[in-house]
């Protein structure tokens, strides 16, 4: 019997599942049967205390956490066991908290760097394209070194760098972590705006009222 259609649109919708997973670092057990279901063009914001693993739910989706058991689903596929650099190909891309850049690298190289993957040139000059789009402070400091940017800028490069790689599911660790508030509601309509571009969004954000703002979750 072939199944509503609704039914099989809300199947098809799902982007990444999480299903009774358990993990954490070699022997420290943080995550104990967490399940989690990400759709297509979603944002989802994972509040709670420190402590809580919710940056261990970012780095087991990306193969940055030990997995004791469990599975994650993403596309229909199971990548629990894929490498970084596989995630990254299928359209998985995560910037951890701390703004962390290649200090000693241009802005541009920064951005170079992160299209490694991609052969195609032109497909390389608009990404970078957009994302001057949505971050015009990068190309006034294409040519400077990067250890040289505000805080501000460095996130932006960060997030940047991200893009570069036309990412379908981002993962974001504390995005406005020390920005002044001016550039907190910056960075979070820049967050928003990206769904329209067909990208799901994972934030783990202690600004939980303005994480709030902008999730559908």
């Amino acid at each position: 019997m072939n199944q509503p259609k609704k039914a099989q649109d809300k199947i098809s919708n799902t982007l990444l599942e999480i299903k009774n997973l358990n993990a954490g670092y070699n022997e420290l057990h943080i995550l104990k049967d967490i399940n989690l279901k990400i759709n297509q063009k979603e944002i989802v914001v994972l509040i709670g205390p420190n402590g809580a693993g919710k940056s261990t739910i970012l780095k087991s989706i990306f193969n940055l956490a030990t997995i004791y058991s469990g599975n994650i689903v993403y596309n229909d596929k199971n990548i629990t066991k894929f490498q970084t650099h596989e995630l990254i190909k299928h359209g998985i891309c995560y910037v951890n908290q701390g703004k962390v850049i290649f200090q000693d690298l241009t802005v541009e190289d920064n951005l170079l760097l992160a299209a490694k993957f991609t052969k195609d040139k032109s497909h390389i000059k608009k990404n970078m394209e957009f994302v001057f789009e949505k971050f015009p402070r990068l190309k006034e400091r294409f040519h400077q070194m990067a250890f040289s940017l505000s805080g501000g800028e460095r996130q932006m490069l960060a997030i940047g760098r991200a893009l570069m790689q036309k990412p379908r599911l981002l993962l974001l660790d504390e995005p406005s972590l020390g920005l002044s508030p001016k550039l907190q509601s910056e960075l979070f309509q820049i967050i928003k705006d990206l769904k329209q571009y067909g990208i799901s969004i994972i934030i783990v954000e202690q600004n939980a009222k303005k994480a709030i703002s902008i999730a559908d979750r």
